[in-house]
């Protein structure tokens, strides 16, 4: 591919002509022979202005401050250069680009699954209950006391098609996902 666009742009005659786009924190594809080193190589070679210009691209308009709070937390202490390629600088980390209410104490939470600690033997299946059980807890009662920000900009309570749960495969365990 980066023989391709090389052959097809105008660059080499000095006319850049190609917009890219892409985050090597996201490089999640090099199970399937992708090199995040091309992403390294790009980020490097382009500087903030010039005819070859870097634009950062961390301004997240979908999440609450909280949110990115814990995101940017975890990624401080774990995303190293010599670990990912990339260093979770001041460029890198996320920030707030849209605004919320008021939400009070909200707080994001990391649930750690311990398969030999109950009933449960497979760890796939203790990981889905607690997941079930979590959201049964935040629905409850109609989700009284836990309140959520609508499309209006009001707040409602909280309801199952609120919540989505990030899989890294979802062939073969959505459905005893669901089933759970």
């Amino acid at each position: 591919q980066e023989a391709l666009l090389s052959a097809l742009s105008a660059e080499r005659f000095g006319r850049p002509d190609v917009f890219m786009v892409g985050d090597v924190k996201q490089s999640i594809y090099r199970f399937r022979q992708a090199d995040p080193g091309l992403f390294i190589e790009k980020y490097n070679s382009f500087a903030a202005e010039g005819s070859r210009r870097k634009i950062e691209l961390n301004r997240n308009f979908r999440s609450r401050p909280e949110v990115l709070r814990s995101v940017n937390d975890v990624f401080d202490g774990i995303m190293r250069k010599e670990l990912g390629g990339v260093e979770y600088d001041a460029a890198a980390r996320l920030y707030a680009g849209a605004s919320y209410p008021e939400a009070g104490d909200r707080r994001t939470e990391f649930l750690v699954v311990d398969p030999g600690s109950g009933q449960d033997t497979d760890a796939e299946e203790a990981e889905y209950r607690m997941i079930a059980r979590r959201i049964l807890e935040l629905c409850g009662t109609g989700g009284e006391g836990f309140r959520v920000t609508d499309r209006t900009g009001g707040t409602r309570p909280l309801m199952f098609r609120d919540i989505a749960v990030l899989m890294r495969a979802a062939k073969g365990h959505a459905e005893k996902l669901v089933d759970i």
